[in-house]
């Protein structure tokens, strides 16, 4: 049994040539012989690069799609970068020239970042000393002679220690990969100009939720301190100065409104580690939400195209889709791997202190409610404390958990392709004579 090409040739599932794409199953002295699936997706390619050559209005349409996917990802990532460039946390920026994020040593950029750098080394340094005087003081400088007030100030240094030791990490990853992570955005962009995938699907929801927390967060805390209520969050800032700041434990009788302005300055602080503390984290969320949708947009797309190949509606145009979502995979590939890349130390560090912080918290919270001396205000600040950590720590883990739950769930190429093989092998032996 003998399959020539003449008679085959019509009846391909796909219009192409036989020097192209030679048959999927060839008959060769009566021994059957696979051809490989690498020379399938080159040919894919090879078909795709040869043709002819577009006409100048396709080559403008085509600037302005890969422009328009560019402006949509950076308008979507802009809130966030802009924030983290305020704090002092990206020292690279985009340039509107070459449409790509670039590195300049002497930038502004780059110093606001050392400078950021150098200033929470420095706060580390001291509100360890601070801390340090604190436990080992033996009273001369304690926390509170009430057990209940001291437990809610003692957790809320735990958290702010915890965001302020997280965020020197942080700073000193970027530093260190800051030339990564340039190339990684620049991976990003070069996705979304391919105008392929749809990666920005529900993001700016995600965005304004994590910015609109922020918000709401730095509103309330300023609020309270010029009011200097409630008495509970009063006390834990007085703690906080007395750490982060080194000052005397009896500050708080200095003459108006020393006090007020130390305490808003304090305030500052506290908001301003805690912000870079949590924009990163939330950058690693929206680059997991960027992959789950990125990934399930190429799940799709390849779907849709094998179903066109064996429904005899292929074309040139579909086989130079299949073929672009062939060098897609590996660019999400890649982005998962420089995600993992960038983001590995700052996550084992975070969900070591995390998990610390968070167990201390339910300690003090699950002591404090067997104690007579409780009162409602500390019980509220500590289930708020609680709450936010805990906030935080799933949805780290969600996020990331989502990204390996939607790739594992994708058809892998290679399973996709070898079942597309059998396929063909059945329909060309039913042509057989």
């Amino acid at each position: 049994m003998v399959l020539t090409t003449s008679p085959c040739q019509s009846r391909l599932p796909w219009a192409v040539e036989d020097k192209q794409l030679n048959f999927l199953t060839q008959v060769q002295k009566g021994k059957e012989k696979e051809i490989d699936i690498e020379e399938v997706i080159n040919n894919f390619e090879t078909r795709s690069s040869d043709s002819e050559t577009m006409s100048p209005q396709r080559q403008e349409h085509g600037k302005h799609c890969i422009a328009k996917g560019v402006q949509q990802f950076r308008i979507t990532m802009r809130p966030l970068w802009q924030l983290l460039q305020v704090l002092g946390m990206v020292p690279f920026r985009f340039c509107q020239h070459t449409s790509q994020y670039e590195l300049s040593w002497c930038s502004w950029a780059v110093w606001r970042t050392i400078l950021t750098t150098v200033y929470v080394t420095a706060l580390l340094a001291v509100s360890v000393t601070g801390l340090v005087i604190v436990l080992t003081s033996g009273g001369s400088v304690s926390l509170d002679h009430d057990e209940d007030t001291a437990a809610i100030k003692l957790a809320g240094i735990i958290l702010i220690m915890q965001c302020l030791v997280n965020t020197w990490i942080q700073l000193l990853c970027v530093m260190g990969t800051v030339r990564r992570l340039c190339s990684f955005m620049n991976s990003w962009c070069l996705l979304a100009a391919a105008c392929v995938l749809d990666i920005t699907k529900g993001v700016k929801l995600v965005l304004l939720r994590q910015l609109s927390f922020l918000f709401l967060f730095w509103s309330v805390s300023i609020t309270l301190t010029l009011l200097t209520y409630p008495g509970v969050y009063i006390s834990i800032l007085d703690a906080l100065g007395q750490t982060m700041l080194l000052l005397p434990k009896d500050w708080t009788t200095l003459p108006a409104p020393l006090p007020l302005m130390i305490r808003l300055m304090t305030t500052l602080m506290c908001l301003h580690i805690f912000t870079l503390f949590k924009c990163c984290l939330f950058s690693f969320t929206i680059n997991c939400h960027l992959l789950t949708n990125a990934i399930r947009s190429w799940n799709t797309m390849l779907a849709e195209a094998m179903d066109n190949l064996w429904k005899r509606t292929s074309g040139p145009a579909t086989e130079s889709r299949l073929a672009h979502l062939v060098h897609t995979h590996g660019s999400l590939v890649s982005l998962v791997r420089e995600t993992e890349a960038s983001y590995s130390f700052i996550l084992q560090s975070y969900y070591g202190t995390a998990i610390l912080t968070l167990c201390t918290e339910l300690y003090i919270m699950a002591y404090r409610l067997r104690s007579k001396t409780q009162c409602i205000e500390g019980m509220v600040t500590m289930g708020l404390l609680t709450l936010q950590t805990a906030v935080l720590f799933l949805e780290v883990s969600l996020a990331g958990a989502e990204v390996q739950e939607v790739a594992a769930s994708c058809w892998p190429m290679s399973d996709q392709v070898r079942s597309q093989q059998s396929k063909a092998k059945k329909y060309y032996l039913q042509l057989a004579p």
